[in-house]
């Protein structure tokens, strides 16, 4: 290795001061000279830090590659090869094993609802541990953003059918460099849990949509073709994956084997990454599949002599997570093997470890040992420097706040719209053309909008949204509106601060203004007085807990109820793990409903207390989710805050199917709490302008206005003012919307729309209703978990179409990441779109549905008619679909309805 060289070197120049008669020599003088100009082109030891060529953003980019690796030592080389889970990525492990990469996984996020700005300070952090080691050589972070920027708070969650530009501004926006998209799969069976991150069964449709990767890096310059390209800070390194024919696994299994021959592999699943080589992607990430029973981790034949050498791809090449120690089975059964198989097969960089030490001391032994050829460690290391170099990352290596404001921008949010409308195929419209349902009249007496799918943002998004699962709510981004008024919130009273919220809140909006929680203030004097009692029903003496010395848990779906006895206020929401319920020194106790509360001791043990159903604190360990809790309101909350002047409501709160882990037991908790009445409030003062809350029930921020509360006073101006200098200030953001907002926007105001989840027969006979809109489909998955025998819509949704389709004219739109089965519905059904995963801007489905826009979309999968006939695809002999390739009705715009 060039350590060994540059030791030789100085060995000899010692000796040779030593020895200064032999040094007179002719020959000792050549052989030496001649020894000192071989080895000066690879190790450059002795030229200053300082003036290093690497340094020089004027030298040639192979220049400044050679230059720097003639400076590493083994161990700055491997500590390039190696990407940490961002947890892992600590000052001191950075620093001790020379770190070049970090990443989020799915949900893994600096804070619960982190803002643009936590997730740069984030990454400046991880930034600065790696400029801070001898050489200096930035780190690069990378994160999934399979549909947009889906790990972050409010961003735009498009059609999982990626778009390129806007993602990369959104990703850049939270300071992240590298994003693990796109993926190229074919995927060839819809029992696959990740067919919806394919673009379609025809390698032509995946081929053309590798057009997503210069959207993402930008446009590679003439004549560099083949060559990593990544143009500047608005841009962000793509990655080409899972190479190879993770889309073709028996029986569509997750991490499967992909038994084809050579020209099936070659025509179905590998021209996708000649059009993603040729287009200058950054990374191609390794499948955790197998082809013909070899781990595609471990297979040189197509890593290095097909993907490296035949298609002459020269930048790096990652593993999957953990994908190296998935290599033999069980996983990590035989680390060194593992790290040996994937390393030789051409594996750069390897992402996340079950030990970090254990790979990083292990690699560094068979590469002394010789067992893994030096000359593959510098093939690695060469390639991650040229992204580096290539990404600009040594000149300008920090982060900034510069693009916090496109997060979740006016302009991305109206292209995903756009690719909503174009996305949906609509499959059925009436028994025959002379008498179509769609479009649907906006002028209608009543309808209805029904089904599990209508209300739930986390439900249009699907998996990898938030967390690595998704969600189940629609707190996946920023409510229908904020306003930040500059001039305060000391001395208003609750009536007053009901002019300037919505009815719900998510927990950032946390804060205390001299000593007045907001949280405490707006959501519960105001609007849960009733479940604060004086008297708590549950014994509370019985179920004090201690808070002193305990944080609460990392995880986003705790869910509290307490109650401070000594001040009467009752606390319900879901609260960032950083955020203290009650004085340090306090006591609560869960009242009322006695709701579920996970609690971390201060010590990471992972011991948590559980207060249940009844008043007993049972001690839990290993405690794990795979979904969100949720308060959700289960009635008719006004549709706007004005309405609620004078007028009286009944409420209930639910908290529906929570599943969670813990000794070694599942647990599933499902309150309802009972219903209150919301007595008449006030009128407001005259002159005072209410704003419009789109959503009944719906998130609202807060934003940036703690600090510039606290310094306000309040008692020169009136309400009326605060709240014309706060609409004056503010623009009002739109909600991303649900598919009921949609609707509700979209339809005449006399219109009126009437939301029933789950009605019955006898409901829907006796509301006399013109047509409905029902919309059901899958539950949120990801990867494995999505993988699927049946390809079934779970209940509530078949009784939904039958109860409503079978006694009133309805289209169904069915929120899927594949084709699902239908065949026995269809004759009930008057219309029928296919929806995909459209992510945050429903109101591109009401789009089409009313007609302001055309359908036109047509399928890039076969729609089976039974799953028996799985695998099925265009071509094949016995193909016999409900909806062919490439089907689609189209209907035309009509802008008067």
């Amino acid at each position: 290795g060039y350590s060994l060289l540059n030791y030789f070197i100085v060995n000899q120049l010692q000796v040779s001061r030593v020895k200064e008669a032999k040094m007179c020599t002719l020959s000792y003088f050549l052989h030496t000279l001649g020894l000192l100009m071989l080895c000066s082109s690879v190790a450059a030891n002795k030229e200053p830090l300082a003036n290093a060529k690497y340094k020089n953003p004027k030298e040639p980019l192979e220049v400044r590659i050679k230059n720097l690796m003639g400076h590493m030592t083994l161990e700055e080389k491997l500590g390039q090869m190696v990407q940490v889970e961002r947890v892992n990525a600590t000052t001191k492990v950075i620093k001790k094993y020379f770190i070049g990469s970090a990443f989020s996984g799915g949900g893994s996020v600096p804070a619960p609802n982190a803002t643009p700005e936590a997730w740069v300070n984030m990454v400046n952090k991880i930034q600065k541990a790696a400029l801070s080691t001898r050489l200096g050589i930035p780190i690069i972070y990378g994160i999934d953003a399979l549909h947009g920027h889906n790990n972050a708070y409010n961003a735009t969650i498009f059609p999982h059918n990626r778009i390129g530009e806007a993602t990369a501004l959104e990703v850049r926006a939270t300071g992240i460099q590298y994003v693990f998209a796109p993926c190229i799969a074919v995927c060839r069976d819809p029992r696959w849990g990740r067919c919806y991150e394919s673009y379609s069964e025809d390698h032509k449709i995946v081929q053309k949509m590798t057009e997503i990767i210069p959207g993402l890096q930008g446009d590679l310059p003439r004549g560099q073709k083949g060559v990593p390209f990544v143009a500047g800070k608005t841009k962000v390194a793509a990655c080409a994956k899972h190479f190879v024919g993770d889309g073709g696994t028996l029986r569509g299994m997750n991490a499967n084997d992909t038994v084809i021959n050579s020209n099936g592999l070659l025509n179905i699943h590998m021209p996708a990454y000649y059009d993603a080589v040729n287009k200058g992607v950054a990374t191609v990430m390794v499948s955790y599949s197998s082809l013909n029973g070899l781990k595609m981790h471990a297979n040189k034949k197509l890593i290095t002599g097909f993907l490296k050498k035949k298609l002459k791809f020269k930048g790096i090449v990652i593993s999957d997570f953990l994908g190296v120690d998935w290599i033999t089975t069980p996983i990590h059964a035989n680390y060194s093997h593992s790290i040996y198989a994937a390393i030789t097969a051409g594996i750069d960089m390897i992402m996340g470890s079950s030990n970090l030490t254990e790979l990083i001391d292990d690699l560094t032994s068979q590469v002394k040992r010789k067992h893994i050829p030096m000359s593959r460690i510098n093939d690695a290391v060469e390639r991650i420097l040229r992204v580096k170099f290539t990404m600009g990352l040594f000149e300008d290596p920090m982060a900034d706040h510069s693009l916090a404001n496109k997060l979740g921008c006016k302009e991305h949010r109206e292209l995903a719209r756009e690719a909503v409308r174009k996305s949906l195929v609509l499959l059925k419209n009436g028994e025959n053309a002379d008498e179509p349902l769609l479009p649907l009249p906006k002028k209608a007496k009543k309808i209805l909008v029904a089904g599990t799918h209508a209300d739930n943002l986390g439900y249009q998004c699907g998996g990898w949204t938030i967390t690595w699962q998704g969600l189940n709510s629609n707190n996946l981004t920023i409510g229908t509106w904020w306003l930040s008024p500059k001039l305060g919130f000391k001395g208003l009273t609750a009536r007053d601060y009901l002019a300037i919220r919505s009815i719900f809140s998510s927990s950032d909006t946390v804060c205390t203004l001299q000593s007045i929680s907001v949280l405490r203030f707006l959501l519960l004097k105001l609007y849960l007085k009733t479940f604060c009692t004086s008297s708590p029903q549950a014994q509370s003496s019985e179920s004090l807990f201690k808070t002193q010395g305990r944080r609460q848990i990392s995880l986003s779906f705790s869910v509290v109820t307490a109650i401070q006895k000594d001040e009467g206020w009752c606390y319900i929401g879901c609260f960032g793990w950083s955020k203290k319920l009650v004085r340090e020194e306090s006591f609560f106790t869960c009242v009322a409903c006695n709701k579920l509360m996970l609690w971390l001791n201060s010590d990471d043990t992972g011991t948590s207390a559980f207060l249940g159903f009844d008043t007993k604190v049972t001690k839990l360990t290993g405690i794990e989710a795979s979904e969100a809790a949720h308060i959700v309101v289960d009635t008719d909350l006004p549709r706007s805050l004005a309405d609620i002047v004078g007028s009286t409501y009944t409420f209930q709160l639910r908290l529906k199917d929570f599943n969670f882990t813990a000794n070694h037991q599942t647990f599933t908790i499902s309150l309802i709490f009972p219903a209150r009445e919301l007595a008449p409030m006030p009128t407001f003062a005259e002159g005072v302008q209410v704003p419009e809350a789109d959503t009944p029930g719906s998130y609202a921020r807060l934003a940036n206005t703690c600090k510039v509360a606290e310094q306000a006073t309040t008692s020169d101006v009136s309400l009326p003012g605060r709240l014309a200098a706060a609409k004056e200030q503010n623009t009002p953001k739109k909600a991303r919307t649900t598919i009921l907002t949609a609707v509700k926007n979209t339809v005449d105001p006399t219109t009126q729309v009437v939301y029933n989840e789950n009605p019955d027969t006898s409901f829907v006979n006796s509301s006399h209703l013109d047509y409905a809109i029902v919309v059901i489909g899958e539950t949120p998955y990801a990867e494995g978990y999505g993988d699927s025998t049946n390809l079934t819509i779970a209940e509530p949704g078949p009784r939904i179409m039958e109860n409503v389709c079978g006694l009133v004219k309805c289209v169904v739109v069915v929120i899927s990441g594949r084709p699902v089965m239908m065949q026995p519905y269809v004759s009930e059904i008057d219309a029928l779109v296919a929806a995909w995963l459209p992510g945050t801007e429903g109101q591109g489905v009401a789009d089409v549905l009313f007609g302001d826009y055309g359908f036109t979309g047509k399928l890039a999968r076969t729609w089976f008619r039974t799953v028996d006939q799985l695998p099925m695809n265009v071509g094949d002999p016995h193909y016999d679909p409900l909806y062919p390739f490439g089907f689609g009705l189209t209907t035309k715009a009509n802008k008067q309805l």
